[in-house]
């Protein structure tokens, strides 16, 4: 049987997030109980998941704790814990599952909004930043069981693998374990392999059982959760805290959970509602889903593997801390109101006297982004073609003209495809045109449209340029998500 040093230590020393320890402590029991591989294979992917399900919660609440200083990259994660997000373009919603329906992979896409705090004053999203960065590990001896299944991953046989990278195959894998009849007898080797896997993750630097007093700083997968007059760390039961916790009728979390005595007020404390569930035993459950948001309904899971594991609560008054985005989050940008009030002027110098009023040109425009947002890409075209040609220094415009002719590119390329190639090679220079703003934010998206015009076109290449270009200007997770998709699908 392998030596997981670190998970036993982990484990052991009592500072992880209870719900990490509560899984951690169920393999640990059933393997040294002798559960067969299957069973253990499920335990270890519970420990990924509760890992998961604490740190994007902590994250979550903790950017919306920090108030404006962090309320894009929250913005960008109630976009995906609700799966509704505002295309740019279009300036219409676009509904799709998200974390809080139960998917996997918006949860640690999530995850990756810290990516946008370049100076942030809280160590623990620091920490968390580092921790998915963290590069070393070794993801092969998963690969090497894997592989003799089913499909894995193309890059899932790198030697040098971030942290957030393993997540996301972990979970890849999780599904085809779900899905696949994987054979009774390498169940077995699977267990074990991906226990050297999990073992990574807990030896990631700084390690999780360590405390400091001076400064340095903690693995995040170090906290705990504060009740009431009681601190929860570990699997160890409620002690006393230092901390003003009496008046805390919610969970808090609590970061690092093992404070210096001397000074408990170096640690970050801040309101985990709606993601924390302690019930009257002090038994502390993490959010998994949204099970009704009509009626309020939160599902929250007990990783400790007991009966009732699972437990339901209805509070309508949750939603209110964690709102669905609306178009309220999404006030037009100095950028954007610079070059509407731009065009209007040049629009009224271009026209005939008397140029038409405002309101006509307010109604076509409006008019313009309906189409796009109902698939009606000609009428859309020709008015933003017109646009560019009367204001060819309007870049928006460029972006919303080359972002039609490719959506209707693909929409015809199996019935015209002479005419869709043509359309292609209208929208990636179109989009050229648009990289010219001045705003770096609108420059990415920019890049990011062009990617997938050049995509469409079997430009893998040159898509994949762009894709990284556009990550390289803002670390929004839609774009490390389309390089990730670039690089698995060769067409």
């Amino acid at each position: 049987m392998t030596n997981l040093i670190n998970i036993e230590k982990s484990a052991a020393f009592n500072t992880l997030w209870p719900p990490i320890a509560d899984a951690l402590s169920t393999y640990i029991r059933r393997r040294s109980a002798g559960a067969d591989g299957y069973e253990l294979t499920w335990r270890l992917i519970h420990v990924w998941e509760a890992t998961a399900a604490v740190l994007s919660g902590a994250v979550t609440t903790r950017l919306r704790d920090l108030g404006t200083e962090g309320s894009g990259a929250y913005l960008t994660c109630r976009e995906h814990l609700h799966g509704r997000t505002l295309d740019p373009l279009s300036k219409t919603f676009k509904n799709s599952q998200g974390a809080l329906d139960g998917s996997a992979n918006r949860r640690l896409e999530l995850l990756l909004s810290v990516d946008s705090l370049d100076k942030v004053d809280s160590a623990f999203l620091q920490s968390v930043k580092q921790f998915l960065h963290s590069e070393g590990v070794d993801l092969r001896p998963l690969v090497t069981s894997w592989q003799q299944i089913c499909d894995v991953p193309p890059d899932a046989s790198n030697q040098n693998l971030r942290v957030y990278d393993v997540f996301k195959h972990v979970n890849t894998f999780r599904n085809r374990f779900a899905h696949v009849p994987f054979p009774y007898d390498e169940v077995a080797k699977v267990a074990e392999t991906l226990a050297l896997v999990t073992e990574q993750l807990f030896t990631v630097e700084p390690f999780p059982w360590q405390v400091f007093s001076d400064g340095r700083p903690h693995s995040p997968l170090h906290g705990a959760i504060v009740y009431r007059s009681r601190k929860l760390i570990g699997s160890l039961p409620p002690t006393e805290t230092t901390h003003q916790a009496i008046e805390l009728e919610e969970p808090h979390f609590l970061f690092p959970g093992a404070t210096n005595k001397k000074s408990p007020d170096e640690a970050e404390m801040w309101m985990s509602r709606p993601f924390l569930f302690v019930d009257s035993m002090f038994r502390p459950s993490v959010l998994t889903r949204l099970i009704s948001e009509a009626n309020g309904v939160w599902e929250y899971t007990r990783f400790l593997a007991e009966r009732n594991s699972v437990v339901r609560q209805e509070r309508h008054s949750y939603l209110a801390s964690l709102p669905i985005p609306s178009s309220i989050d999404y006030p037009p940008s100095p950028d954007e109101q610079e070059d509407e009030a731009q065009q209007a002027l040049e629009q009224g110098a271009l026209d005939a006297v008397p140029s038409p009023p405002a309101s006509n040109r307010d109604q076509d425009f409006e008019r313009a982004l309906r189409d796009i947002a109902n698939e009606e890409y000609v009428p859309a075209i020709k008015f933003f073609q017109d646009l560019v040609e009367k204001r060819p220094d309007y870049h928006i415009a460029w972006l919303r003209l080359g972002y039609a002719l490719r959506e209707h590119a693909m929409r015809i390329r199996f019935s015209e495809p002479e005419e869709a190639k043509l359309l292609f090679d209208r929208s990636i220079d179109a989009l050229t045109r648009a990289t010219q703003h001045r705003s770096l934010a609108w420059q990415a998206q920019a890049l990011y449209e062009r990617s997938k015009s050049r995509y469409h076109t079997e430009d893998l290449t040159q898509a994949l340029q762009d894709a990284q270009g556009a990550y390289a200007k803002t670390k929004e997770p839609k774009y490390q998500s389309w390089i990730t998709y670039i690089s698995q699908h060769d067409k």
